[in-house]
């Protein structure tokens, strides 16, 4: 699921991670958005996320904290 450029926030994150049309995605590039600490942390705690193999997030606002929460 290709979803780069598209302003992604913190807030868009969170109704990402609980949308049942992430069941099932392998492959999920959420690259050049705008996806914070936050974002990061509730993607990492969706359960939705499961089936991902391979998450792409370059260009966002992650920073430490939030490759931290990604990688935990």
């Amino acid at each position: 699921l290709e979803l780069t450029r598209n302003r992604f926030d913190d807030a868009a994150a969170a109704a990402l991670a609980g949308s049942p049309v992430l069941a099932g995605v392998e492959d999920l590039d959420l690259s050049e958005n705008e996806l914070g600490e936050t974002g990061a942390g509730v993607l990492a705690a969706s359960e939705r996320l499961g089936a991902v193999a391979r998450l792409e997030l370059r260009d966002n606002r992650l920073g430490p904290a939030g490759a931290e929460v990604l990688a935990a």
